[in-house]
């Protein structure tokens, strides 16, 4: 087992609820993805570690259906507190 696979069943076993170490997983599963086959981002986007990684962080940011998340409203958030 890769230290990715074994890092996307402690986020989702328990439920994970930090952010910011699922993220710090996320980066870190990314990197391996590449370091192992040289993937492109169409290859680390269809990684089932990583997957379930990121369902788990959209899952506690409250984003589990699209229809619920408005990008738009998001996006702006992110464009004026990135302009400070």
């Amino acid at each position: 087992m890769s230290r990715r696979h074994a890092d996307a069943l402690a986020i989702v076993d328990p439920g994970a609820c930090n952010p910011s170490g699922i993220a710090l997983s996320i980066v870190s599963a990314c990197q391996e993805i590449r370091g192992e086959r040289n993937a492109g981002t169409a290859d680390i986007c269809r990684d089932p570690a990583l997957r379930l990684m990121v369902y788990q962080l959209a899952y506690i940011c409250g984003v589990t259906a699209l229809p619920s998340f408005d990008y738009d409203d998001a996006r702006d958030h992110c464009v004026r507190k990135a302009c400070k």
